[in-house]
């Protein structure tokens, strides 16, 4: 085999890094460096899990103090090899492990999986820092380092440290975790998950999370996508790709470290830049992405979405062997936001015909214990087609045995066995007619039938079932929200550039300043003038009419409140002079534009709305409840400044706050379109300036139920 240079390429110049990820997904040959003999080494686990998984191409290991390992000859080094590996997995000590990528890269081979650990996640960002130099200088699509190897189920390649035999699906599963990704897979084969590919991405020192998602998101394989991620270098990118596969293909995010001691430990686990978690679950519900709170739950909704459709609303039907668990289902969707309507009398017409006269003739359909399997299924019939229904759960019908009936010796295990199945081939049956979602909880806790694997969700339990539908639903609202169409808007972007380009960078704007920029992106303020005079002042407030707030206004006047620098109630000219010689007393040498005469208004409710520019995700608007106890409360929703209406409208329905938008104590309810308009508009500003580092607006009063900004600080930077 000929040693190359770094100018030598095997893909086009033009072809991204990235496009080498296809070749872990079908590779024809596999070459792992630091292979071994010894059973205790990983070189020895992940080889035997490659020839134990039936991989279907040419497998080179490579040490240069074995001859042969696993019954397969064993090679010095990479340029021995008889070919260029599609695929090279290195497991060596840390110390080796950029010597061994160059000489795989010269070598030829353009997609390593870097099992080696000790890089980055350890404090050792020199050595991490040489790998990345060798992969970005030869064009490498390096996965890892830290990494716990892939799965491909088209190659039957199980080249991993674990030893999970992942069933084939699809399901693509990436996971910065190894010992996680072994879970989610391990999980999956127990439960009936199909994957298509499993990433161990490791540190992601060079691949991004954004380079995974958009070749998954073309990959024809891959349906659904499950990832779990402990932080992201380049949070814009992801989101951008976050939402380019959501528009092709559901992705389920599980995150780590979203409190901060979480965040602590994923640096160290990983060395990512963590985000607090209420700005990450803002920006990632934007993107349409679901996510979920925990392994199981990110399995499961997966699962679900590789096998079902989605529903196409909230009103869920169910059908229970038993009331019990009708109740706590019922609960379960309440507190979903889930729908669980009355059934129609048509449908309780048909249903009387099956059942005995006592059953409960209401949504749940408690099937009050009978043994007609006949009956239960034309029930299952009855619900999946009636239209008032948009998905189905099916509580107790679909166990492969009866859990309480021992060994299988019961004549009554086989009715179990034969019911389970027949509910299972209806229920896949009619999912398919009908278009609707319909899932199953088997009995008792244990497994369903065989027949329902992998082609039907069915789970343990009423709530995890219920989750699932929750979650899927929520996905069907934000794939309807994505395709809202955006509502351009006119703004003064040359007033706004002229008053940000009068500002020192890193200096605050003034009060006036501040207001000046909102109105210029249409954003409503509260009438004010600023006044150099008390005559001027006098004027001011007879325009703006008694009452009227006076404020102290300037580029260095910080802390007005607790300074004393603003008089508020102020009810006729008389008062006005007395708050103008406090405001001048108590600025004493402190420069100031002047005075800031503002209308004074009288709301029940207060909300603040905000920019910041946060260091994953770049620009962001907040929203949530204002006033002087807005940081105590912490009542607040985040989205990335480029955001719709309907994204505005859901994080204003997102926080506690939303229950006062309604009639309140006399005040008309608040125009959410107008309030959503104000954060777009402000992320717009955040959008199109990219020296203002951060947007206050505190409080945001709703007289006669139309917002406008009280106060403003716009700082740059």
């Amino acid at each position: 085999m000929s040693i190359l240079s770094p100018d030598d390429h095997v893909l086009d110049d033009d072809a991204p890094v990235s496009s080498y990820l296809a070749r872990f997904a079908s590779p024809r040959s596999i070459a792992l460096v630091g292979a071994s003999n010894n059973p205790l080494k990983w070189g020895h686990r992940i080889l035997f899990n490659i020839i134990e998984g039936a991989y279907e191409g040419r497998l080179y290991p490579v040490n240069p103090k074995e001859s042969e390992i696993l019954g397969l000859k064993a090679y010095p080094s990479v340029a021995d090899l008889p070919e260029v590996p599609d695929v090279a997995l290195v497991c060596v000590p840390a110390s080796a492990a950029a010597d061994a990528l160059e000489e795989a890269a010269q070598a030829g081979v353009r997609a390593v999986a870097m099992i080696t650990a000790g890089f980055a996640e350890t404090g050792n960002q020199e050595a991490e820092s040489r790998l990345v130099e060798v992969a970005n200088r030869w064009g490498l699509a390096m996965v890892g380092p830290n990494s716990m190897g892939f799965f491909s189920a088209r190659a039957h390649a199980r080249a991993m440290m674990a030893s999970p035999r992942p069933e084939p699906g699809g399901v693509a599963f990436l996971s910065q975790s190894g010992n996680v990704g072994s879970q989610g897979l391990g999980r999956g084969h127990l439960h009936g998950t199909g994957f298509s590919l499993f990433f161990s991405v490791g540190n992601a020192a060079t691949l991004d999370w954004a380079d995974y998602l958009d070749f998954l998101t073309d990959d024809e394989k891959t349906r659904v996508i499950a990832l779990y991620m402990e932080g992201a270098h380049d949070g814009e990118r992801l989101l951008r790709s976050l939402a380019r596969a959501v528009a092709v293909k559901p992705v389920v995010l599980t995150k780590g470290g979203r409190t901060g001691e979480g965040s602590r430990a994923a640096q160290s686990h990983t060395a990512a830049l963590a985000t607090p978690e209420v700005l990450f679950e803002g920006v990632v519900k934007q993107s349409g992405a679901i996510l979920s709170n925990s392994i199981e739950e990110m399995m499961d909704v997966a699962t679900a979405l590789d096998v079902a459709p989605l529903p196409k609303g909230s009103r869920v039907g169910i059908i229970t062997w038993g009331g019990g668990w009708g109740v706590l289902a019922t609960d379960a969707c309440v507190a979903a936001g889930l729908e669980v309507p009355a059934l129609s009398a048509e449908t309780v017409a048909a249903i009387d015909q099956l059942l005995p006269p006592y059953w409960s003739k209401d949504n749940p359909v408690d099937l009050v214990g009978g043994l007609d399997h006949a009956a239960h299924l034309e029930v299952l019939n009855i619900l999946a087609r009636d239209p008032g229904f948009d998905a189905i759960l099916v509580l107790g019908l679909l166990s492969s045995t009866d859990p309480y009936l021992g060994d299988g010796t019961d004549l009554g295990l086989a009715a179990y066995r034969q019911l389970g199945i027949e509910t299972a081939e209806r229920s896949i049956a009619l999912s398919q007619e009908t278009g609707k979602l319909i899932i199953g909880v088997s009995l008792g806790g244990v497994a369903p039938p065989p027949e329902a694997l992998g082609r039907l969700p069915v789970y343990h339990t009423p709530d995890r079932a219920v989750l699932v539908l929750a979650r899927m639903a929520e996905h069907a609202h934000a794939l309807a929200r994505m395709a809202e169409p955006r509502i351009e808007f006119e703004v003064d972007r040359a007033r706004a550039a002229e008053l940000l380009a009068a500002v020192p960078a890193g200096a605050s704007l003034s009060e006036r300043e501040s207001l000046e920029l909102l109105g210029a992106y249409g954003i409503p303020t509260v009438g004010w003038e600023l006044c150099e005079s008390l005559e001027g002042a006098s004027d001011a407030a007879a325009r703006l009419g008694f009452p009227v707030v006076a404020k102290a206004c300037g580029r260095g006047i910080a802390h007005k409140t607790e300074r004393g620098l603003v008089v508020a109630g102020i009810r006729n000219p008389e008062e006005l002079a007395r708050a103008w010689e406090t405001l001048h007393a108590r600025l004493g040498d402190d420069a100031a534009e002047g005075i800031l005469v503002q209308a004074m208004l009288s709301s029940a409710r207060e909300f603040t709305v905000g920019l910041l520019r946060d260091p994953v995700f770049g620009p962001c608007v907040m929203f949530g409840q204002g006033g002087i106890f807005a940081e105590a409360a912490r009542d607040v929703s985040f989205r990335t400044a480029d955001l719709s209406i309907a994204d505005a409208r859901e994080m204003i329905s997102q926080v506690r706050a939303s229950a006062l938008l309604g009639p309140l104590r006399g005040e008309p309810a608040v125009d959410v379109e107008v309030l959503a308009g104000m954060l777009v508009r402000l992320g717009r500003l955040g959008v199109d300036f990219p020296q203002i580092a951060e947007i206050d607006v505190n409080p945001v009063l709703v007289p006669a139920g139309s917002p406008s900004a009280v106060d403003a600080l716009v700082v740059t930077r």
